[in-house]
Parts: C-alpha cells; structure tokens; sequence
C-alpha cells in the first residue's frame, strides 16, 4: 500500500515538473537523464593525474599539463611523420587556378542574419560572452562590429583577441588519471564567429562556383551527406561486380588530421586555388599566432601558442581541412576516392584478383607518400579492408595481401563506414542487427518509464532514441528483403504502443497516424522520395545526378512518361534494391502533383501526409 502511495506520488510529481518545463528542452532533457539514472560526465571527476611516473593533484598544474598535451597533439604528430623533401607535396598540385578571389565588405544585414543563426547557450569564450547575450545585443552594436569586420576584410588582419580558445577537457573512457583519455572541448569568442562566417561564405562560394572541390567530397558541404556518400559507394561496387570484375575497399584512419596540418602547406594550397594578395594576407594572419588556455576545475592555465591545425570549433576550420586534403586524388590514378573529411575510403577492381593485389599496393605506396608529404600520418593498425565477394566464388584470403611500409593490412567480413555497417557480401543484414540492437535496448528502459512519464515525453525519446536509428541512411539499407526489416518492424511497433500506452496486442496504424509519425516501410519510401525529388532540382552531388536519366533525355517525341525516370533492369537482387532501381520505380508510381514541388520540404512535408494518410 504504502508502496503504491509512493509510485503515484511520484509518478504526480514527475507529470507536473515535466507540465512547467514542456517548453524548456534543455531542462527537459536534465530530468530525462536524471529518470533514466544518467549522470552528465564532468571533465573534473578525476583529482589526480599521472604524469611522467608523478602523481599531480594541484589543479593549476592539471591545467597546464592538460592545456601542454593538447596543443602538442598535432605539432607531435607532424614531427614524427617520416621525412620527405618539404616541397614534394606541390608536386600533386596541377595547374594554379587563374581566378583570385576578392572579400567583398559585409553589410549589417548580413551581420545581423549571421547573429540570428548562432546556436543559443550560456557557454562562452575567453571573454566571457555568451551566444544569448550577443544576439540580445547585436542590434544595437552592430555598426562596431561591422566596421571591425570590414576592416579585417580590406587589411588582412584578424584581431588577436579574435584567436583565443577557450579549451575543457572531457573525459573519453578507461583510466580518468591519463590526460590522454580526455578530448578538448574549444569554444571560441561568439564576435570571432560572426567574422569567421563573413570570410567562409565568401570563400566556399568562391570554391564551389569554380568547381574546385573534389567531387566525391562529401563531408562540409552543402546538398552533400553521408547517405550521398554510402549511396555512391554501394553503386559503385555493385556495378563492378555486375561487371564481373573484383573489388576491395580500404578506410584509411588519420591520426588527428584536423590538429596536424601544416600552416604553412595550407598558405600555399590557397594561393594554388586563387586566395591571393590581402585575401591571403588575412588567412596568414588568422592563422598566426593563435593561443588557447584551458579550464580545469575552475582552474585557468596559462595561454599557449597553437602552430598546427585548424582551430577546433571554428566555422571556417572544416573548410581548409578540406582544401588542405582536396588533392590527394592526384596522388595517383587507380582507385577511386569518396572522402568525408578526413575519413578516405578507396575502391579498387579489376578483373584479375592478382593484377589488381599488385596494382592497388602501388597505389597505397602513393598514397602513403602524400600523407608523408603534407605532414599527416596514417594510422596503419586502424586502417580497414574489405573484399566484396561476388556469388559462388571462393577466395583465399591467404594468398591476398596489402600493405603499408611494410605493415600488413587486416582484411574485415565487414566495417563501419560513417555510420553504416557494410559487409563483403554487400547486406544490410549486419547493419540491421546493429540497429535492432539498439533499438531494443531503449524500448527495454522506455516500457520502465512507461508509467512514470507523460506520453508527449515517451514520444520526445522515441524521435531521439529509436527514430534517429530509424532514420538514418534508411534509404540504403531499407532496401532490402522485408524478412530482414521484419523484426526492427515489430520493435517499431512496441516502441510506439509504449509511447501511445496502448496494450501490447493493440492494431499500430491509428497510433502512427495519431503520433503523426511514419512505419519503417514509409521511412525508406520518404528518404528514397526526396532524394528523387532533389534530382529533379539538381541539389545531389554530381554522382548521384548521373545515376539517373529521365525518359524525355532518352527520345524526343513527347509522352506522359516524359518526365518520369527511365527504369533500368536489373541482374541480381544487389542491382533490384539498389537506389539506382528503387528510386525510379517510386518516383514514378507517386502521386503527380509531388512532381512539381521545388522545394524539398515541402515536398517531404506533402509525401509524408499522403503516407500517413493511409493508416
């Protein structure tokens, strides 16, 4: 009895803290966690550290140890890269871009959509000014502020106080008495983003209206995604071995490459792309002279310079990474590259496994060279391959070997590519289970809760706790047979009657329909439909345009098919759920006023109440 008294009163207490905060995600999310027994993870919990065979406890000297580890990381890595003749990497520079970019000034406007765009929190820099108090105040200030950011465009100087990280420390896993546990976490002075925003639209519009990226580059990028990068990998294999050809990929691991690059490398591949003059002159002097300090424990170390590297937490930082890494493609001719960042995948095939053993190990030596060249260094006991294994045939794997100055490459049945779990028989079923996994394992705390928190609660924790999981690159590896969905389908299914606290027997469509939320089934059919749509409005990388081609492109006498996609055949069941299949046969059994739609959520917003329409 007393027990029951107890469970309601907290169950009342739990339904009226959550009633006064519905509109305070943040607070919303701490009482989630605190039900769910979860403790924020503190960068402090640790009181001493090792160091050097010493037992540290005074926090200042953490601090600094802390503050000396981090900025080291990559000016360590650099030095220990193999030495190559400092100008050998120009040589993968082919000819120098003949247009030159000019910053033009920044406008309030400008500045104040910048301001209105900047992430909402109390956290802030050196100067102690957070996000919320500069976007209280930008309207009123906003005419210093320009002129100080036009005066950094037409100087080519950035203001010192500018470059200033404020670094935490926050503790990874294993043994918290290591600094190396820890990852740094850098905030960067809110008025430095305002003008790191002004010089990256200016420099990516500059890049991207003179195609200078990498086209198979997909992270940091605009209308690119990692789904655009999977899609494009599993398409390319697939038609490889319809081709009757062998493939084996390899994920190269680089050891802190955003910390280790080389300023003065990253200089002269802006001047090879058209960053010239003043222009160029900011980007030394942003550059130049950085310092970070870090915070433990309320405790402020001292500030240190910062010589390689792009600056953590920065706008512009992904960026240059990306010019820095763009032309490692001329590094050799061979396999093709799909690189997200730092993360660079290779595909390699040719018809004759020997042939293709001898000539992919060649262009690994390349490829090795140009990571050496440029001061990177690659992580050979992380670096992954993979040989996708056509129907019937037999390998034997011991007579099948890569290699890296020496050091042999491990062969995997399957591997994590951003996210996705592919395997050598290029099945979803591994990426499936993984997903079932962790699915199920919330759905086991949710059915806990189910009694104790409010249903809009339950639902808030299924988009962020299954959904997401749902969701993400479903496009790829929801094609597949239904029996492999099947049992992610059932989860679904319990996951939503926990949320509506329906019986666990209760018929599931009125309750997606109630929710406003999609079936799995429905979740691919989105994903796949909106990809479609934005090939019609020419947003996909350039691969994905090319894998599809519309009946008028193929004869010119007008039909009503004309603007429907032309359907390939397709070989094998890797080719009939591939999106290169899939795609076109929805696209063009949809309902034709979704034809038209030029704006992609819309047309999301519009497919996804046609589907859930029908429940």
């Amino acid at each position: 009895m007393v027990t029951s008294k107890l469970r309601r009163a907290k169950k009342d207490y739990y339904f009226n803290k959550f009633d006064s905060i519905r509109d305070n995600s943040k607070d919303t999310w701490k009482l989630i966690n605190t039900i769910l027994g979860k403790k924020k993870s503190k960068f402090n919990d640790a009181q001493s550290f090792s160091y050097n065979d010493t037992v540290i406890n005074d926090p200042i000297e953490i601090a600094e140890k802390f503050n000396e580890y981090f900025v080291k990381i990559g000016s360590n890595i650099s030095k220990n890269v193999n030495d190559v003749n400092p100008n050998d990497f120009r040589s993968y520079m082919k000819q120098k871009a003949s247009h030159t970019i000019f910053f033009k000034p920044a406008t309030q406007k400008e500045i104040l959509d910048i301001g209105k765009s900047l992430k909402s929190g109390k956290s802030s820099g050196f100067d102690d000014i957070s996000p919320n108090v500069v976007k209280y105040v930008l309207s009123y200030i906003v005419e210093p502020i320009l002129h100080v950011c036009n005066s950094s465009l037409s100087t080519g100087v950035v203001p010192t106080q500018m470059k200033i990280s404020k670094v935490t420390p926050v503790f990874k896993k294993s043994d918290p008495s290591l600094f190396t546990n820890y990852r740094p976490i850098s905030i960067l002075p809110c008025f430095s983003k305002i003008l790191e925003k002004i010089v990256f639209t200016r420099l990516y519009n500059f890049l991207m209206r003179h195609n200078s990226l990498y086209e198979s580059q997909y992270g940091f990028r605009h209308n690119f995604s990692t789904d655009m990068a999977v899609i494009e990998i599993q398409d390319r294999i697939i038609k490889e071995l319809n081709s009757g050809k062998e493939v084996i990929a390899v994920f190269m691991d680089l050891s802190k490459a955003f910390d280790a690059l080389s300023h003065e490398i990253l200089l002269q591949k802006l001047q090879y792309y058209g960053v010239r003059g003043i222009c160029l002159d900011r980007f030394r002097s942003y550059l130049s002279n950085r310092k970070q300090f870090t915070v433990y424990n309320y405790n402020n170390s001292q500030l240190r310079d910062i010589d390689t590297g792009v600056p953590q937490g920065s706008i512009l930082g992904p960026l240059l990474f990306l010019i820095y890494i763009n032309d490692i493609v001329n590094s050799c001719n061979d396999p093709h590259f799909i690189l997200y960042a730092d993360d660079t995948s290779l595909l390699a095939s040719h018809k004759d496994m020997n042939v293709l053993i001898e000539t992919l190990n060649e262009n690994l030596a390349k490829i090795t060279k140009w990571f050496k060249c440029n001061k990177l260094s690659l992580n050979v006991s992380k670096t992954q391959c993979i040989l996708f294994k056509r129907g019937g045939m037999q390998y034997d794997m011991d007579n099948i070997s890569l290699q890296i100055d020496m050091n042999p490459l491990e062969f995997y049945e399957s591997v994590q590519f951003l996210g996705v779990t592919l395997n050598s028989k290029l099945s979803w079923n591994d990426h499936i289970n993984s997903v079932c996994l962790k699915v199920s394992r919330f759905i086991g705390i949710m059915n806990r809760l189910k009694y104790e928190l409010p249903s809009y609660i339950l639902f808030a924790l299924y988009n962020a706790y299954i959904l997401s999981y749902l969701s993400y690159c479903n496009s790829i590896w929801g094609n597949t047979y239904s029996s492999h969905i099947n049992t992610l389908i059932l989860l679904q299914k319990k996951a939503i009657r926990i949320c509506s606290k329906a019986d666990y027997l209760a018929p599931t469509s009125k309750l997606f329909k109630s929710l406003n939320t999609l079936k799995l089934e429905d979740i691919n059919k989105l994903q796949i439909g909106s990809l479609m749509q934005r090939y019609h409005v020419n947003t996909l990388s350039p691969y994905l345009m090319n894998m599809f081609i519309v009946n008028s492109n193929i004869h010119d006498h007008y039909t009503r098919s004309s603007n429907k996609f032309h359907r390939w055949s397709y070989l094998n069941d890797k080719s009939k759920y591939s999106l290169r299949h899939t795609g076109p046969v929805l696209w063009n059994d949809l309902n034709l006023k979704l034809f038209n739609t030029q704006f992609n959520n819309i047309f999301k917003r519009q497919y996804k109440r046609i589907l859930i329409s029908s429940y």
